[in-house]
């Protein structure tokens, strides 16, 4: 089974995008078991329409936060985010028509790209300079 094994060198110190970013995690690893459990595409399909919902609201909040206080870090970010929705978008479609593989090749780039968005993009953002932590 795909899974991420949350730990806090996942963390980079915000708590409002260190919760996020672990309800994320926590989100994608409820899909997969769900994927290994449930062989309805169609129904798989609806659980990556849900992660794309949660990334659009998180990303936006995120691109906020950066805006505010790391705006060097915004492009680069917001690029990533768009990428990423976009390939989520176009992986999803193949879902319910090509099956399994499809189902399993998605999973594989969801992971991964959160696996290095989290634990290297995101953790670097704080490396630029330290702020009081705000919220959003």
């Amino acid at each position: 089974m795909l899974s991420i094994k949350w730990d806090d060198t996942y963390c980079n110190g915000i708590p409002l995008l260190d919760t996020q970013n672990k309800n994320f995690v926590e989100m994608l690893n409820l899909l997969f078991e769900y994927q290994d459990t449930n062989p309805d595409t169609s129904l798989l399909y609806q659980k990556f329409r849900e992660v794309e919902t949660y990334a659009r609201e998180h990303f936006r909040r995120e691109e906020l936060f950066l805006e505010q206080f790391y705006p060097d870090e915004l492009a680069d970010h917001r690029s990533q985010h768009s990428l990423f929705l976009d390939n989520l978008k176009c992986f999803s479609c193949t879902v319910v028509s090509d099956g399994p593989d499809a189902v399993n090749d998605l999973s594989c780039y969801i992971r991964d790209w959160a696996v290095i968005h989290i634990g290297f993009m995101d953790k670097s953002i704080t490396s630029c300079i330290k702020i009081p932590t705000p919220t959003i």
